[in-house]
């Protein structure tokens, strides 16, 4: 979704994407995620939303957890997402312009892989 002051769009020639690629960013979520000591006790998995937006310019604003699983899961994901030491997109185009988009992730959080 596209979002600047007067228009909101679903359209896009080209989505966001992390520089590095999905599986380099996944991989470093799976990596860098430290579970929650109420997760870890009560065996918690499950799929998070992700919601950010990714600026013209591919840098990252504004993160929020849009599906919860609980157990300070929201926390840790949010403290995570926002010290990445990499969080530049490649910004999302609209006819080959540059443009604002609101974007989202969904992030597996399996205690039982660790």
């Amino acid at each position: 979704m596209i979002v600047d002051r007067d228009t909101i769009t679903t359209k896009l020639s080209q989505p966001p994407v992390p520089v590095g690629g999905f599986s380099f960013f996944y991989s470093s979520i799976s990596r860098l995620f430290e579970y929650p000591r109420a997760a870890i006790d009560n065996g918690i998995s499950g799929v998070m939303v992700l919601g950010f937006t990714v600026t013209e310019r591919g840098t990252v604003e504004n993160p929020v957890v849009i599906k919860d699983i609980g157990y300070d899961t929201k926390q840790a994901l949010l403290k995570l997402f926002t010290t990445m030491p990499s969080r530049r997109w490649i910004p999302g185009k609209l006819n080959d312009k540059n443009v604002r988009v609101f974007y989202t992730v969904p992030v597996s959080i399996n205690i039982s892989v660790r």
